[in-house]
């Protein structure tokens, strides 16, 4: 079901058949492919992960404390300004938190 490779979007789509369980089996691996926007399957994961917010978010909020900036980048630039307003707003606190370390 996982993606082979970064071409594999039809992978993608059977994803976002999946129940919440078998998401949170893959959400750190999920959570992966948003680290580069010129990935094909880029925008079927990010698409995953609005879809599914409230079962990814963990994973997402997981990102701000890796030192991945350009994954940071590219969630706070794609993923980020599609969430809900009340998950928006718990992740501004994960963020407030994670940018401490710095």
């Amino acid at each position: 079901m996982r993606p082979k490779d970064k071409f594999d979007i039809k992978a993608c789509k059977k994803i976002k058949d999946c129940n919440d369980e078998e998401l949170i089996e893959m959400g750190e691996w999920l959570s992966g492919w948003l680290g580069d926007a010129n990935f094909p399957v880029f925008s079927e994961i990010v698409e995953i992960f609005v879809e599914r917010q409230d079962t990814l978010l963990p994973f997402v909020s997981n990102i701000f404390y890796s030192n991945d900036s350009i994954c940071i980048y590219w969630v706070l630039l794609e993923l980020y300004p599609k969430l809900s307003y009340q998950l928006w707003m718990k992740m501004m606190k994960t963020l407030k938190k994670s940018w401490k370390k710095f």
